[in-house]
């Protein structure tokens, strides 16, 4: 969708209707044939009494949407007066619960997930913009947030495969390192042109974003692009994700997301093929059939009277007590959200994320279950090119000065990690201990060990 200008509007004016002009003759009054001029166009386009007749759109869906009406659930293709909705596409197959299940683990089948509740809400990711759309759940999605722990995992892909069932492509919004604008202009106009699914792929570093905190809880967000005016958005109807392998996210943000992590398969892995290509390609080649199997699991929650679990470690409580109850009930999962306050508290503590990085360096330096000192982690942190406290670019490390104080950033950095003797993050748990050295002086010792998910 884009914004009439009155040249434009003009213009269109007269595709639809044949213009005239009362004129005055001598014997009375005569319609003739005009033009609608620009300063027409534009005192048309500003009153009230036009505005208030146009058609609502609040949904603008290219594929069908499941909305509730006298208490049944009824499919939406084409334009619907009373609910708003504009959609498009085929419609869907009806599908068994059964083979809906069996589709929708096969869209996750070729991740590899840090633990099953992660798998859950990946399956709750897939299924999320169906109630969104049809405002079935009567609250708001968090951002479906996907980490990764390396590049190249299938961050993207994932949610590729998501818009994919809605017959959508991805509105992508990425870091610019110069132009002009950034994330949270470039995400207002990817509202204001009616994008339904916008995601902000491979953020990197520290992510302060007030206005998409705001955009999460507010019915309406004003939309602001250059050139224009404010534009009002209902909120309420857009999807928001976001890809990382390491992002610093505030508490807020973390608050309002939805964090599944996934894992990059180990070199050799088969990736399931079908005739269209790989798995995205095959959605995509089957869309009204993967929708239909989303909408054979809305059905049933549906049916059973829109249940949900009593759920609480999640800030957004109408999406997540609903879904962990589709996601145990009816897709055979453990609940949706555990370990997942774990997880948003790291992604807001920037100490937790450094020691995240470090224990997958550890894992990669083959130095896993070794106890390890604190000039052991720097000399594993450089090897793999991470973030040294207490370091700049042009520090001499080979300086016993320099590399003294580094070691005491560690260490502080460190110690601000943990609350006991063990930490566990992503699936790996790091022990401290203290021994003596070779001069009787107490050293702290760390030892990485993994759950066995992550690939020690």
């Amino acid at each position: 969708m884009h914004i009439v200008k009155p040249p434009a509007f003009a213009s269109e004016l007269e595709s639809v209707a044949k213009l005239t002009a009362i004129k005055k003759t001598k014997d009375g009054f005569d319609e003739v044939p005009t033009t609608c001029s620009e300063g027409t166009a534009k005192l048309i386009l500003s009153a009230g009494e036009f505005l208030g007749r146009l058609p609502p759109i609040n949904v603008l869906s290219p594929c069908p949407v499941l909305i509730e009406r006298d208490g049944q659930l009824i499919t939406i293709v084409g334009y619907d007066l009373a609910s708003g909705v504009l959609a498009a596409g085929e419609l869907p197959p009806d599908i068994s619960l059964d083979d809906a299940r069996t589709l929708l683990a096969e869209m996750v089948g070729d991740f590899k997930h840090t633990t099953p509740s992660d798998r859950a809400r990946h399956l709750a990711s897939n299924i999320t913009p169906a109630l969104v759309l049809g405002g079935l759940f009567g609250g708001r999605a968090p951002v479906d947030l996907t980490e990764a722990n390396e590049s190249q995992a299938g961050k993207g892909f994932k949610n590729k495969i998501t818009a994919a069932i809605y017959g959508m492509k991805l509105r992508t919004i990425t870091q610019r390192k110069s132009g002009v604008g950034g994330i949270e202009e470039s995400f207002s106009g990817a509202l204001v042109s009616g994008a339904p699914i916008i995601s902000l792929d491979n953020m990197r570093g520290t992510l302060d974003l007030p206005a998409l905190e705001s955009f999460l809880t507010e019915d309406k967000f004003a939309a602001r692009i250059p050139y224009s005016g404010d534009i009002e958005i209902d909120a309420r109807r857009i999807i928001v994700m976001l890809t990382s392998n390491r992002a610093e996210i505030t508490p807020d943000f973390a608050n309002r997301s939805s964090i599944t992590r996934i894992l990059k398969q180990p070199d050799g892995f088969h990736f399931r093929q079908y005739p269209e290509g790989d798995i995205l390609d095959h959605v995509r080649a089957n869309q009204p059939r993967y929708l239909g199997a989303v909408f054979a699991v809305v059905r049933a929650w549906h049916a059973a009277g829109k249940p949900r679990t009593t759920e609480t470690r999640h800030d957004f409580r109408k999406w997540s007590t609903a879904l962990d109850w589709i996601v145990q009930n009816l897709l055979g999962c453990p609940p949706l959200l555990d370990g997942h306050r774990e997880t948003q508290r790291r992604m807001a503590t920037p100490a937790l994320n450094w020691l995240r990085d470090v224990a997958l360096a550890v894992a990669r330096s083959g130095k896993a279950g070794e106890w390890l000192r604190t000039h052991q982690i720097l000399d594993v942190a450089e090897a793999a090119d991470l973030e040294i406290p207490g370091a700049t670019d042009d520090t001499n490390l080979e300086d016993e000065a320099n590399r003294s104080k580094v070691l005491c950033a560690i260490g502080k950095k460190l110690g601000r990690c943990f609350r006991d003797d063990a930490v566990t993050i992503d699936d790996v748990t790091i022990k401290r201990q203290t021994t003596l050295d070779n001069e009787f002086r107490q050293r702290p010792e760390y030892q990485f060990t993994s759950n066995g998910v992550l690939p020690f």
